[in-house]
């Protein structure tokens, strides 16, 4: 009864109507992280909370076309800057992380719609096999990383102790190792994943965008920001300065003259920020923040205001029927009720 509410709210204009009359003077900010084509290879090791299928991509493209303006990098930091206003409704479409399916998949649906959008890269990661996290995560769910393999990890980790989670089988605790493998430094953390069962991925074809891969999105109007050099959170990372520093640096130097606005854009890794690391970010050059607070962002005379903006994590789960297919009611309940900062 609830999902056929929803979608009679949808089709008869009423959540539009909301959306027009809420979110007019709100800036809306989407986070995808991966765009894998229908039934690929890669589909049994993507992590399901954080892909999207091209087809749901494509949809979720022809929605923002129908409820809102998609702005770009340069058009919030003219709204920053108070040289140009915002439009009403405006959207922008980040990715996280720098995945390869971002140019090789989203691109080409980016371009047919004509949209800007930014990729958050992991600097350290450029032309690598796949982040750390997801590696384990691959690993796990195919049964290769046990119970044993899991707690002679977590007790290799040198940090305060704590206790080891009882139930290895279940991917909450699975998290926390991998939370816990983001305290160490990158040689202590390669040589553990190395020594872990199955989670070295020594096989595989680079998953992470090359450094050709992010000229390429740069030269098709795609802006490219830093997502940190390592993926710790800064929270936790040992010299944030050093990480912030040598993730723009690295940026900066494949990109050369194609750096544009992306640049100036950090987004915090795991969304972890503190009024200290906000602060160190913009003294190092990055003017547009972005975390995963999972709200809207209120416009003042359709300029930008807050120093970090939120985004709302589009996740595949929430928005597609039994088939797979997209539900734009479902879409439109993730967006245009979100609380306004």
């Amino acid at each position: 009864m609830r999902s056929l509410t929803k979608r009679l709210l949808y089709l008869t204009g009423l959540l539009s109507w909301y959306h027009r009359l809420r979110n007019r003077n709100q800036l809306t900010v989407v986070l995808f992280h991966r765009v894998l084509p229908d039934a690929h290879p890669e589909w049994p090791q993507a992590d399901p909370t954080c892909t999207v299928s091209e087809t749901v991509f494509r949809g979720c493209l022809q929605f923002f076309a129908r409820h809102y303006t998609v702005v770009g990098l340069g058009d919030l930091l003219a709204a920053r800057e108070e040289r140009r206003p915002l439009p009403s409704r405006p959207l922008l479409i980040t990715f996280d992380d720098g995945w390869a399916d971002n140019e090789e998949v989203a691109l080409r649906l980016l371009r047919q719609a004509a949209f800007p959008a930014v990729v958050f890269m992991v600097a350290g990661a450029v032309g690598e096999r796949g982040l750390y996290g997801d590696r384990l995560r691959h690993a796990w769910r195919r049964g290769a990383l046990d119970e044993p393999a899991c707690d002679r990890l977590w007790g290799a980790i040198a940090r305060p102790p704590a206790p080891v989670p009882a139930r290895w089988n279940e991917e909450k605790a699975l998290c926390l190792l991998i939370d816990r493998l983001a305290s160490v430094d990158e040689p202590t953390r390669a040589a553990l994943l190395e020594a872990a069962p199955g989670a070295d991925n020594s096989g595989r074809q680079p998953a992470m965008l090359s450094a050709e891969q992010l000229r390429a999105l740069r030269a098709a109007g795609v802006d490219i920001g830093s997502h940190g050099w390592t993926h710790m959170p800064l929270s936790v990372a040992p010299d944030p300065v050093v990480e912030l520093r040598r993730s723009k640096a690295a940026l900066e130097e494949i990109l050369g003259h194609q750096a544009g606005p992306g640049r100036f854009a950090l987004s915090f890794p795991y969304g972890l920020y503190t009024p200290h690391l906000v602060s160190i970010a913009q003294q190092l050059g990055y003017s547009l923040l972005f975390t995963s607070d999972q709200h809207l962002n209120s416009l003042s005379n359709r300029t930008l205001q807050a120093r970090v903006l939120g985004r709302i994590s589009i996740c595949a789960a929430d928005i597609i029927n039994s088939s797979g297919r997209l539900r734009p009611e479902l879409l439109a309940m993730v967006l245009f009720g979100r609380p306004r900062r």
